[in-house]
C-alpha cells in the first residue's frame, strides 16, 4: 500500500507544481458539483413529499372530493344513468390540536378565627403543541379530525323516475353517510335539449 501512494506522489511531482494545482482545482470543482446535485435532489424530494402530504391530508375531508366520489359511485348503479349529487352539511371540518395539559392544585388553610377554613384552587393549563418546519413556520400537531356532519343529500339522475333506482340510490347514500332515508331525496334528472 505504501508503494502505491509513493508512486502516485512521484507521478504528481513529475508533472510539476502547476499540474498538481490544476488537478487539485478540478478535483475540488467536481466535489462541489456533486454536493450541489445531492442537495438539490434531496431538497426536491422533501418538497414533493411535503406537497403530496398536504394534498392528501387536505383532500381526505374535502366536501367537494366526497361529493365527487359519491357522484361517481352512484352513477355506476344500474339504471341510474347520468347522476348529479349535492351534499349539505350542518358543520364544517373540525380539527383538534394536540395539547400539553398541566394540572395545578393549590390548597390553602386558614386558622385565624378558631375554625379551620380550607380553600382549594384547581388550575388547568393547556398549551398547544406545535411542529416547527424548516422554513420557520409553526403548525399545530393534530390529534383528531372530525368530519363535517351531513344534513342532507339530493341526487338527480336520469333513472330517478323509477322506484327501484330511487331505492338503490337511497340505500347507497345511507351506507356511505349514515343519515336517515328521509334526509335523502332522489329526483329524475331533466332531459337535456340537444
Amino acid at each position: 500500500m505504501g508503494d502505491g501512494l509513493y508512486k502516485i506522489k512521484e507521478t504528481l511531482l513529475k508533472g510539476g507544481r502547476k499540474k498538481t494545482i490544476e488537478n487539485l482545482v478540478i478535483f475540488l470543482v467536481v466535489i462541489v458539483i456533486i454536493i450541489s446535485c445531492i442537495g438539490y435532489i434531496f431538497s426536491d424530494d422533501t418538497k414533493n413529499k411535503k406537497e403530496e402530504g398536504s394534498t392528501i391530508s387536505s383532500n381526505i375531508y374535502d366536501p367537494d372530493v366526497f361529493e365527487n366520489k359519491l357522484n361517481k359511485i352512484l352513477s355506476n348503479i344500474e339504471g341510474a344513468g347520468q347522476v348529479s349529487v349535492m351534499v349539505s352539511y350542518k358543520t364544517g371540518i373540525e380539527t383538534i390540536p394536540l395539547t400539553d395539559t398541566k394540572d395545578n392544585k393549590t390548597v390553602t388553610e386558614d386558622n385565624t378565627s378558631g375554625a379551620v377554613r380550607r380553600t382549594q384552587q384547581d388550575l388547568v393549563e393547556k398549551n398547544i403543541i406545535f411542529n416547527q418546519e424548516n422554513n420557520g413556520s409553526k403548525e399545530p400537531y393534530i390529534s383528531k379530525t372530525i368530519m363535517p356532519q351531513i344534513e342532507g343529500v339530493i341526487v338527480a339522475c336520469e333513472g330517478g323516475g323509477e322506484k327501484i333506482v330511487r331505492e338503490d340510490m337511497v340505500r347507497a347514500v345511507m351506507a356511505v353517510t349514515g343519515i336517515e332515508p328521509e334526509k335523502i331525496q332522489v329526483f329524475s334528472k331533466a332531459a337535456k335539449i340537444k
